[in-house]
C-alpha cells in the first residue's frame, strides 16, 4: 500500500469509527424533578427509550435483543416519579401503592426485597410484586427525594424473565445520580 493510500485509509477508518460511536444509542437519561434532576444508565445490554410513554413514563430500559418496532421485552424497566404533594411520607406513599395494586388486583403477592444502596448513601426500598390480574411478576424501587419520589419498576411476563432480570434492576437502581442542588452542583 503506497504511504498516501495509507494516510487516507487511516483517516476514513477513524472517521467511520468515529461515525459508528456518534451513532450509538445513548445509555443515560436525565429526568427532571421539582428542584434538581437525576441521571439514571441503562444497564449492560439494555437499551434506552425515553421517548415512548411520556408524559407519564419518564424513561423506559428493555434487553437489546428486543429492540425494533413495538417493545415486546419479556421484561422492561420504566421509571415514574410522583410528587411529594401526594403523599408527603415514603411509607404511606408505598402503603397507597400496594393498596391501589390490590383493589385491582385482590390476589396480589407483595414481598419486601432487600434495599439497594445508592451512590449518595442513601437506599432505595425494594417490594417484590406477582399474581396481578395480568401475571405479571414485578419488582419497584422506591428512591426518596426532597421533592419527589422516584419509582423504578421491573415488570416481566415470566417468572423466569424476573429471575433474569434482577442484576439488571439492581444495576439501574444503582445507576441513579442526583445532578441538582442536592449534588452540591449547582449553588
Amino acid at each position: 500500500m503506497k504511504r498516501s493510500n495509507f494516510a487516507q485509509w487511516a483517516v476514513l477508518s477513524f472517521l467511520l469509527s468515529s461515525a459508528s460511536l456518534l451513532a450509538a444509542e445513548p445509555t443515560t437519561t436525565i429526568i427532571y424533578l421539582k428542584d434538581n434532576a437525576v441521571s439514571l444508565t441503562a444497564p449492560a445490554g439494555w437499551l434506552l427509550d425515553d421517548e415512548r410513554g411520556r408524559p407519564r413514563i419518564q424513561a423506559m430500559f428493555y434487553p437489546a435483543a428486543a429492540e425494533g418496532g413495538e417493545v415486546e421485552a419479556d421484561a422492561v424497566i420504566y421509571i415514574n416519579t410522583l410528587s411529594r404533594a401526594i403523599e408527603p411520607n415514603l411509607d404511606a406513599l408505598i402503603a397507597d401503592d400496594v393498596a391501589h395494586e390490590r383493589e385491582q388486583s385482590p390476589k396480589l403477592q407483595v414481598r419486601r426485597g432487600e434495599p439497594i444502596r445508592l451512590s449518595d448513601g442513601t437506599s432505595a426500598r425494594v417490594n417484590h410484586l406477582s399474581g396481578d390480574k395480568w401475571g405479571n411478576f414485578e419488582s419497584i424501587a422506591y428512591i426518596d427525594t426532597p421533592a419527589d419520589y422516584v419509582a423504578i419498576v421491573l415488570t416481566c411476563k415470566t417468572e423466569a424473565a424476573h429471575k433474569k432480570a434482577q442484576a439488571p434492576f439492581a444495576e439501574l437502581v444503582k445507576s441513579y445520580r442526583v445532578l441538582g442542588p442536592d449534588a452540591g452542583l449547582v449553588k
